[in-house]
């Protein structure tokens, strides 16, 4: 890894590295089993005398949600609080709740984002949005997902094609294929365009259910069978296509 080999260049040249420089070096750890090597490095840090700041236990929770480290993620986002006695910024917070969602738990998550709007020290975005949608709809919690719709809504905060995509998710979850469909449906009266993600989704929340069709199954067997992302894309154009036409036809009529 680039950033790791120049971290170890800078200690092997007796240049000695400062918050800063591991607080970057914790962002870099992203990839599966390098958050043990994060945690490594601040031992070292401490060793050295440097003490942790915001910006440290910020790369750290990235660190551990892009690990899937949920219970780490937020044992550093309570040390900024506890600790060091500072707000989290929202980055932190998207990147802890993210953790949560890998894990379902959903009740954490919306603790997490309730925390963060009952106070002025961050405004949401849609990425924070959709990333507690997608948490919460991982725990089936699916009128407490559109619960954070409305209220984003209501902060003139513009949803998108994720935004429905881990609503479909949430329906799926809650057992709600007819809510799926109707998110489906919706994508498109609100201008957007649905994505792999969105055909992905309702796979997985018609499946098994009196609505899963030839359509549906069709595209899970493609995923799963591994068939190129451009293959992908094209089946999903003709079926826009076929959906195009059934509209034009329907309104002719």
């Amino acid at each position: 890894d680039a950033g790791q080999e120049l971290f170890d260049k800078m200690t092997t040249t007796g240049l000695s590295p400062d918050a800063e420089t591991y607080a970057a070096l914790f962002l870099n750890c992203k990839r599966g089993g390098e958050f043990e090597r994060a945690l490594e490095a601040l031992e070292e840090a401490t060793e050295s005398g440097i003490q942790p700041t915001k910006e440290m236990y910020e790369g750290l929770i990235e660190s551990a949600a892009r690990n899937a480290k949920k219970d780490e993620a937020v044992e550093y986002f309570v040390r900024i609080q506890d600790e060091l006695k500072e707000s989290p910024s929202l980055r932190a917070y998207t990147s802890c709740i993210e953790a949560c969602g890998y894990h379902k738990d959903w009740y954490t998550a919306a603790d997490l984002f309730r925390d963060l709007i009952s106070g002025d020290s961050a405004v949401p975005d849609t990425k924070l949005y959709n990333t507690v949608i997608y948490a919460v709809g991982m725990g089936g919690q699916l009128e407490l997902a559109e619960s954070f719709v409305a209220d984003m809504k209501a902060r003139k905060v513009e949803p998108d094609v994720d935004t429905f995509n881990n609503l479909i998710c949430a329906a799926g979850n809650a057992k709600n294929p007819s809510k799926a469909i109707e998110l489906f449906d919706e994508i498109i009266d609100y201008g957007m365009q649905r994505n792999e993600n969105t055909y992905s989704r309702m796979m997985d929340a018609l499946e098994g259910t009196q609505f899963s069709d030839d359509m549906f199954a069709a595209f899970k067997s493609l995923m799963t069978s591994g068939i190129s992302g451009e293959k992908f894309t094209e089946i999903v154009a003709k079926q826009k296509s076929v959906e195009e036409n059934s509209s034009s036809s329907i309104g002719s009529s």
